[in-house]
């Protein structure tokens, strides 16, 4: 038996208890059952993933509201469960709704509501919808960095993923600029050989080839390809 079917099995004896004890809806009743639909999303049973989260937002929106953190993180659970079923529409509708609640609160910096932020900009720019997704995502990294800091992770990821963007939309002046800030950032504060870094070195790198500045594009190129390969 793997780790994933032998932590449903636990999940399953450990939710069986809570709910005789404290009740279906209770707080810890609910994320064992969030922890439940992790193993079965992983293990590729996401129909029953599914159903289980439509049931725990149903009782976090009943109980806790819907602006909660604890409901903001239940709707991006089920968000990416619905995108790997090829629901997107309804991943969208979801994520869409949920940022309503907010009524448009641009200087919401939860991390949940930033995870809805980014879940739906990854949600656009896979589909191809890269115009949608772009304010999106430079709403993310803005209140990522207001948040926690222009230096953290979180918001060094939004800047390259919003970076990668722009490079799809042919934006490649612009997605220069914010690359650059991103793999600046990342060497300063992760270091030079991780894997974060690799990866904004790498995008950096393949940017400038793209546009044909290939004695520019090399360095970066194999640098990302020497570390991973050490």
């Amino acid at each position: 038996m793997g780790k994933h079917e032998d932590a449903e099995k636990l999940h399953r004896e450990v939710l069986d208890c809570k709910k005789a004890r404290l009740g279906k809806s209770s707080p810890d009743s609910l994320r064992t059952c969030s922890h439940l639909a992790f193993d079965l999303h992983a293990m590729g049973k996401h129909q029953e993933a599914e159903e289980l989260h439509q049931e725990i937002l149903k009782e976090r929106r009943a109980v806790l509201g819907d602006a909660h953190h604890e409901t903001l993180t239940t709707v991006c659970n089920l968000a990416a469960v619905l995108q790997v079923m090829e629901k997107s529409d309804e991943a969208e509708m979801l994520l869409r709704d949920a940022l309503e609640e907010m009524n448009g609160d641009t200087s919401a910096t939860w991390p949940e509501v930033l995870d809805i932020l980014n879940c739906l900009a990854v949600l656009l720019h896979t589909e191809g919808r890269y115009g949608e997704a772009e304010p999106f995502l430079r709403r993310a990294w803005k209140a990522t960095e207001a948040a926690l800091g222009p230096g953290s992770a979180d918001a060094l990821q939004s800047s390259n993923n919003l970076g990668s963007v722009l490079q799809a939309m042919g934006r490649h002046a612009e997605a220069q600029v914010i690359l650059e800030h991103s793999l600046q950032g990342r060497e300063e504060s992760l270091g030079h050989n991780h894997s974060d870094t690799l990866q904004s070195r790498n995008n950096l790198g393949m940017l400038l080839k793209a546009v044909g500045r290939h004695k520019e594009a090399e360095p970066y190129l194999r640098e990302t390809l020497a570390t991973r390969e050490a």
